[in-house]
């Protein structure tokens, strides 16, 4: 749910009441912010207009940045690479690697292997070689690569990600 208000921002609070079939209605507070968005005017578009046209521009934070296609290649001789197209205005790179791993009555788990941040000067694409020990080696199994980029650490935007699938090595018998 998105609160908006217009010229003013803040904590803006709501109640939600869902109607339930022949039951008792059920009430909800809900509870949010609104940015502040200025109201500019702009040059008429035609000459005979002369009704000054307004365009909304939010003010504070924009849209979370979001990383663009994600490729990854892995070799047993190289360390695993991530591509992706970063988006202009980003500073900051998370990539995260998990490894899914099976628990109790099947259940699966996610191990997190690492956690890397790099620096990004300019948007584009950018390839990143991750050369920390425990990905050099990576065992048999399933790999979640997830690719967050924003301004700040505490400030990503959403997650991309591509699942790696390491196969076994095939032995060569010798004869």
């Amino acid at each position: 749910m998105r609160f908006r208000a217009s010229g003013s921002s803040g904590v803006r609070n709501a109640t939600l009441r869902v109607n339930h079939n022949g039951a008792a209605a059920t009430t909800v507070a809900l509870t949010g912010r609104a940015n502040a968005t200025l109201l500019r005017e702009e040059e008429p578009a035609a000459a005979g207009s002369t009704a000054p046209s307004t365009t909304e521009a939010p003010l504070g934070d924009a849209a979370p940045l979001r990383a663009g296609n994600l490729t990854l290649t892995r070799s047993r001789l190289r360390p695993l690479t991530v591509s992706t197209n970063v988006p202009t205005g980003a500073k900051v790179i998370e990539i995260k690697v998990l490894r899914f791993a099976k628990g109790k009555r099947g259940a699966v788990r996610r191990i997190t292997l690492a956690k890397v941040y790099r620096k990004s000067a300019k948007g584009g694409k950018h390839t990143f070689r991750l050369t920390r020990k425990e990905l050099k080696t990576l065992k048999p199994g399933r790999y979640q690569v997830s690719v967050r980029v924003g301004k700040t650490r505490g400030n990503l935007g959403p997650a991309v990600t591509r699942i790696l699938r390491v196969k076994p090595v095939k032995k060569v018998k010798k004869g």
